[in-house]
C-alpha cells in the first residue's frame, strides 16, 4: 500500500490542494504552467498592492485642496520626532492661517471660500519644495514641514508664500454660481 511522499519524519506529506476548484492540483502541472500561474498571481498581488497604496494616498490627502491631511500631517510630526537623524538637521515648521477667508465666505458664499482655499493652496505647494510637506490642519489652516531649512530660510520661503498668495486674483464676474 503506498501511502504518498514521506515528510518530516515520517509523515505523509500534505497534499497540495488545486488553485481553484475543478482544476488540476499544482504536482500534475508542468513546469510552464507553474511559470505561468505564479505570473498571474504575481500580477494580481502587484494588482492589489497598487490600489491598497492608492487607497492610502487618498485617505493622506484633503478631498478639497488636495494637500495632505491632518492626519498624515501629525503622523510626519510624530515621525520626525522618533528619527534620530532629522533631529541632527534644520526642519521648519510654517503655519499659515488665510487671513479674511471668513469674510471671503460670508460676501461671496462657500463655492467662492472654496476656491480661494484651492488656489491658495495651489499657490503654497508651487512655492515649496516636493519633499517638503504640505498639509490642511483646519478650515483655512495650512501647515508646513521644511525639512533641510534653518530659521532664515523658512522665514524667506514664508515671505514668497505670503507674496504669491498676495498675488492671487479672483475676477468674480467670471464666476458664475
Amino acid at each position: 500500500m503506498n501511502e504518498g511522499p514521506k515528510g518530516w519524519e515520517g509523515e505523509p506529506s500534505p497534499q497540495i490542494e488545486s488553485p481553484n476548484v475543478g482544476e488540476p492540483s499544482y504536482e500534475s502541472m508542468s513546469r510552464d504552467e507553474l511559470i505561468k500561474l505564479a505570473k498571474q498571481q504575481g500580477e494580481k498581488i502587484i494588482e492589489q498592492s497598487d490600489k491598497i497604496e492608492e487607497l492610502l494616498e487618498k485617505t493622506g490627502r484633503d478631498h478639497l485642496t488636495g494637500l495632505r491631511n491632518r492626519d498624515f500631517f501629525v503622523q510626519k510630526l510624530e515621525a520626525l520626532e522618533r528619527h534620530p537623524d532629522h533631529r541632527e538637521k534644520h526642519t521648519s515648521i510654517l503655519m499659515i492661517d488665510l487671513d479674511r477667508f471668513k469674510k471671503i465666505n460670508d460676501d461671496h458664499g462657500h463655492a467662492i471660500g472654496d476656491l480661494a482655499l484651492q488656489k491658495a493652496s495651489l499657490a503654497i505647494s508651487n512655492t515649496v519644495r516636493a519633499t517638503d510637506v504640505v498639509a490642511r490642519i483646519g478650515g483655512e489652516e495650512i501647515a508646513v514641514i521644511l525639512f533641510g531649512s534653518d530659521r532664515l530660510s523658512a522665514g524667506q520661503i514664508a515671505e514668497e508664500i505670503r507674496t504669491s498668495i498676495e498675488g492671487i486674483v479672483f475676477d468674480l464676474s467670471l464666476i458664475h454660481i
